[in-house]
């Protein structure tokens, strides 16, 4: 009874991650997503985009689904260990996104 309660929450969890990449386009800011799906790209002209707007909507994105992910960890292994690496992992991985991988996105 023990291991169907924690496949039911993982299962839980792991939907909550695809509903949350199902809805991506209504609960977050990209002004590119239309501007890709549309063909707005095959008249060059880029649409006005709200850069901070944009910044603070990428990084919530990716800490729901880092809390998200992070509680699948715990209710697979129960170990606080692997929470703690974790979460190390996920703060070590955020910078390099904001400070390395954005700007070239910006850029581009």
């Amino acid at each position: 009874m023990k291991n169907l309660k924690k496949i039911l929450i993982i299962g839980v969890l792991v939907i909550l991650l695809a509903l949350v990449r199902f809805f991506e386009y209504q609960l977050f800011y990209d002004p590119l997503v239309d501007f890709y799906r549309f063909g707005g790209y095959l008249s060059g002209e880029i649409p006005e985009i709200n850069f901070l707007k944009l910044l603070l909507n990428l990084s919530f994105g990716f800490w729901l689904n880092t809390g998200i992910s992070l509680l699948i960890l715990y209710f697979a292994f129960f170990d606080k260990g692997i929470l703690k690496f974790g979460t190390l992992l996920y703060i070590l991985i955020h910078p390099v996104f904001i400070l390395i991988l954005l700007p070239g996105f910006l850029l581009l």
